[in-house]
């Protein structure tokens, strides 16, 4: 997987950052994964050349050629069982470690599709570039659902939070606001735009006057 993958399926900005750490992080505990089995499989070897050695003394101390082939063929069979039993364990921790972290894989890769949809569809609506971060906040990606890359009824999901902040959308929006004359809702101490930046979405909405005046100031 690379960047270029990644971008190609309109993940962005920091998502790209987020699931190439992830992926990585995944690929190396696959691989922690991979070395433990291989440890685990050395000393089931060993551990069955043991058995067999076992076996062989048993067999040259048996008394008669009955007892040494019941020996011999009870130890074989229990040497078979354990190792294949440990074999089969081996396989199923190895791919109960890959599904977990396919799962986390995609998850996160979901997470970050529907990121992406959330800043395009707040872009196409109007929300002021500056304030977009401080917005999206406000959505829970966890209830967001995708539609071929759009997100489901958008329009009901963001009614309340627009209503909320209609501040932040077009600036025609705000019925009461005319460039160039005192807002309505009065002036106060000029702002940072550092001091912008670190404001809640109701933070902003309660103090647009000064906000709107950074704004203007880029």
């Amino acid at each position: 997987m690379t960047r270029k993958f990644l971008q190609g399926l309109g993940v962005e900005g920091d998502a790209v950052d987020k699931i190439m750490d992830a992926n990585g992080a995944d690929i190396e505990r696959e691989k922690a994964v991979s070395d433990s089995l291989r440890d685990e499989m050395k000393l089931l070897k060993s551990e069955a050349s043991e058995a067999k050695k076992a076996l062989k003394e048993a067999e040259d101390i048996a008394t008669t050629e009955g007892a040494s082939l019941k020996a011999k063929l009870d130890a074989e069979e229990a040497a078979h069982a354990e190792t294949k039993k440990a074999m089969k364990d081996a396989v199923a921790a190895e791919k109960e470690a890959h599904e977990a972290t396919k799962s986390g894989y995609e998850s996160e890769k979901a997470k970050a599709e529907k990121h992406s949809a959330l800043l395009k569809q707040l872009s196409a609506d109007g929300a002021d570039p500056k304030l977009i971060n401080l917005i999206e906040k406000e959505f829970d990606l966890e209830k967001i659902e995708l539609d071929e890359g759009k997100i489901k009824d958008w329009e009901s999901l963001s009614k309340p939070i627009k209503e909320q902040y209609a501040e932040v959308f077009k600036i025609e929006q705000r019925k009461d606001f005319e460039p160039g004359k005192p807002a309505p809702d009065g002036g106060g101490p000029s702002l940072t735009v550092e001091q912008v930046k670190s404001m809640t979405p109701a933070e902003i909405n309660k103090n647009w006057t000064q906000v709107q005046e950074v704004l203007k100031k880029g």
